[in-house]
């Protein structure tokens, strides 16, 4: 992708879509997920098979769709975490290294804890 800097591509595993991008544009900041070393420095693994792949940190991608404006993907990531848990403070860094604003933060925060049980690591 010229535009972007960065090379895209997709695939098919055994019937489920993979997507895979390269990080080609340095950056100061460590909460971005496009740039720089956010995606080496805040990242999870998950399970494929009987291997272990390190993917970016969902609380950076959730900022990644904020700030493109994607709020539909920005949703299902949100209400991914709000069941399945995330690093706040990592959270808050990446919306406030992409620019999002005040209210569009408060908003995410408030639906990551609707469920009161959840696991937020402050």
């Amino acid at each position: 992708m010229p535009c972007c800097v960065q090379y895209y591509a997709a695939f098919e595993v055994d019937g489920v879509q993979v997507d895979a991008s390269t990080v080609e544009t340095p950056s100061q900041s460590t909460f971005i997920e496009a740039f720089g070393s956010g995606p080496w420095t805040h990242f999870s693994e998950i399970a494929v098979g009987d291997k272990r792949v390190a993917v970016v940190a969902p609380e950076l991608r959730l900022a990644t769709e904020l700030c493109r404006d994607r709020k539909d993907r920005a949703e299902i990531i949100a209400h991914w975490m709000r069941d399945h848990g995330c690093d706040a403070p990592l959270l808050r860094n990446a919306m406030e290294a992409r620019g999002i604003d005040a209210a569009t933060q408060s908003s995410v925060m408030a639906t990551i804890r609707e469920r009161g049980e959840l696991e937020v690591r402050d």
